[in-house]
């Protein structure tokens, strides 16, 4: 009886580090994600919010200084960048 109860502990624990590790692209954050625009869709969407060094510029507060993060982690591949000034999620990247 110990034998099976401690093989089903086993998989349930296996299932919960899969479910929460395991990347599926159906996360709620992978999809809010996934409708910001890529850099380029943002440029084209707002052609006059690029500084005069070149660099894109937040189309809310106009601050042309970013923050780039992961997505679920510090590490994560997937990129969002925001304002560092009003915070605003501003484009999406894939490194």
């Amino acid at each position: 009886m110990s034998t099976i109860l401690i093989i089903l502990a086993v998989g349930v624990v296996l299932g919960v580090l899969y479910v929460c590790f395991v990347p599926t692209g159906k996360s709620p954050i992978t999809g809010l994600w996934s409708t910001l625009p890529t850099k380029q869709e943002y440029l084209q969407a707002h052609p006059a919010e690029v500084s005069p060094t070149g660099s894109p510029q937040c189309f809310h507060c106009h601050s042309s200084e970013t923050l780039d993060v992961g997505l679920a982690r510090f590490t994560d591949f997937r990129r969002t960048i925001i304002c560092s000034k009003c915070k605003n999620q501003l484009w999406r990247e894939q490194d």
